[in-house]
């Protein structure tokens, strides 16, 4: 059990920030294509180590400080870094370093005697006007070298980053694009023909074949049902059968052994290759999900275990048709679905509808997939290299592959920090023109704290930061400095660019969370720490 306690005034205020420093400190080495790696011993084995390079990974690793009072500063920032990630899947690095620099720029404020909730209030109130910003600063993303270079600067890798680009060259920018391990040291795309489900694989027969059940003409049973009565399987033989279908797939959640038998006497007596292989989707949603887009891909009826439906009650006109069907161990997939066109035209242009006006970033990735499937844009970036190294490098495709479709849905900004560099200067113009002496002091340290990125960037690249930003402000251009090369370059010519919504959002986040805290003076540890049942 560990001891509670409350810490007020100045020392709450204090432990608070020391926190907050010593994670700004570990994320900063972590910032821009030239970061650092941290080493991380595992919590379950003292002799396991990983490598981590991402700042929301990173931060996630850093379990509780040594002094509890400083480790509440610590989880604040992980929290920070975690919900810009969550959000857009890269930027946290940036959003950690702005917050941590506004908050101790204005901590200072504070101790001047500036009143910390007018503090807040100004910063909440220029984050509209700098994200206005921003965002006229945006361009379109222009040609495939521009989509290689955001890749690269999300990913750090060059290899990787032309697999990507390539992938969604071919596929489209709404491509549904898995990451996996490959087999051996090279890179490899893999492009599915079709629509494919993966962890969707044969229930029976449980040998399976050398490269899967390849099935012609099968009619497709759509289900989330349970099959415990192997005479529940001959409704949906006889339906195929009336159907003309050269073969029959079942989707379900579950079947007995004891249905072997049965398949064997269809396809042995029928004619009539039979295969079950488990309804797609980890989650009760995600095999809602699967089976209505199945059903306008292929013409089927979904049986649904919540309207009481069971397979003993199917007909002929609950079977969807496909050319071809494949299932093998990892997944499910269908090749020329014989759907009604005008209905799966309308489907696929709600999907794309409920993408476009979705906020959330977890029902915008549900309905990417979702498209990806339908209209046969998905694929799987196979990453190889050696044990040690293969979760770091597939984590590095998964952020450039997020960071190439946010590109080219919105736009891009100069890379290297220089866009909010550039914000700092619309800051510091619009203090100069405030009367009031709390809102020009808190337009200078936001102007600070927006300059803090770039100053990490060109202190990694082995240049002095004072010299080389003061330059970069007198350029008329977005000049920065390109890492790969360690000098001066105009950003867009050199494709060094970053994704507007991950700047715009490590932003809105980072100054959110800072005018929060602005005004924290009492730090509260309980005794026991009981998990909350009511709000």
């Amino acid at each position: 059990m560990t001891s509670g306690g409350v810490l007020l005034g100045e020392a709450a205020s204090a432990a608070f920030i020391r926190g907050v420093e010593q994670m700004l400190s570990l994320v900063a080495l972590t910032l821009g294509p030239g970061g650092g790696q941290v080493l991380v011993r595992s919590p379950i084995d003292d002799r396991g180590y990983r490598v981590l390079e991402d700042a929301a990974d990173v931060t996630r690793a850093v379990v509780a400080l040594p002094d509890p009072w400083e480790n509440m500063g610590a989880m604040y920032v992980r929290h920070v870094a975690w919900r810009v990630a969550q959000a857009v899947g890269d930027g946290a690095a940036t959003a950690v370093v702005v917050f941590g620099t506004i908050l101790l720029e204005v901590h200072r404020l504070v101790r001047a005697g500036h009143d910390p909730q007018r503090l807040a209030e100004a910063m909440r109130s220029y984050l509209p006007s700098v994200c206005s910003y921003l965002e006229r600063m945006a361009r379109p993303l222009d040609g495939q070298r521009q989509l290689v270079g955001i890749s690269e600067t999300a990913c750090r890798d060059r290899g990787l980053a032309e697999l990507v680009a390539e992938a969604l060259r071919v596929l489209g920018p709404r491509a549904a694009l898995e990451v996996l391990s490959g087999y051996g040291a090279r890179d490899k795309l893999q492009l599915l023909q079709g629509s494919h489900w993966r962890g969707s694989g044969l229930l029976l027969p449980r040998i399976e074949a050398p490269g899967g059940a390849e099935l012609a003409e099968p009619a497709i049973a759509l289900t989330d049902l349970e099959v415990r009565d192997p005479k529940d399987l001959a409704p949906a033989v006889v339906a195929a059968r009336q159907l003309g279908a050269h073969s029959l797939v079942l989707l379900a959640n579950e079947v007995t052994e004891e249905a072997l038998p049965w398949l064997l006497a269809a396809e042995q007596g029928e004619g009539l290759p039979t295969v079950v292989a488990r309804t797609p989707g980890g989650t009760s949603q995600e095999q809602m999900d699967a089976l209505w887009d199945l059903a306008h891909l292929t013409g089927g009826r979904p049986l649904l275990r919540v309207t009481g439906a069971t397979l003993r009650g199917l007909t002929a006109t609950d079977l969807g048709r496909a050319r071809r069907c494949r299932v093998d161990r990892d997944g499910f997939g269908v090749l020329g679905g014989r759907g009604d066109v005008r209905q799966l035209c309308a489907h696929v242009d709600w999907l794309a509808g409920r993408l476009g006006s979705s906020k959330e970033p977890e029902d915008r990735e549900r309905y990417r997939w979702r498209l990806g499937r339908l209209t046969g844009c998905s694929g799987a970036i196979m990453v190889g290299g050696h044990a040690g190294e293969i979760d770091l490098r597939k984590g590095r495709a998964r952020k450039a592959i997020r960071a190439a479709q946010l590109a080219l849905e919105s736009g891009v900004l100069p890379g290297g920090g220089v866009a909010l560099l550039r914000c700092a200067h619309h800051l510091w113009a619009l203090g100069d023109l405030e009367g009031e002496e709390s809102r020009r002091a808190i337009c200078r340290a936001m102007a600070r704290a927006l300059r803090s990125p770039c100053h990490h960037i060109v202190q990694s690249a082995g240049l002095e930061p004072g010299p080389t930003l003061a330059v970069m402000a007198a350029e008329s251009g977005d000049i920065g400095v390109d890492m790969r090369v360690g000098k001066s370059v105009d950003m867009w010519e050199a494709s060094v660019l970053d994704p507007l919504p991950v700047q715009r959002t490590a932003l809105q986040i980072a100054v959110g969370a800072a005018a929060d805290a602005v005004a924290i003076c009492a730090l509260v540890r309980p005794t026991r720490p009981q998990v909350s049942v009511v709000p």
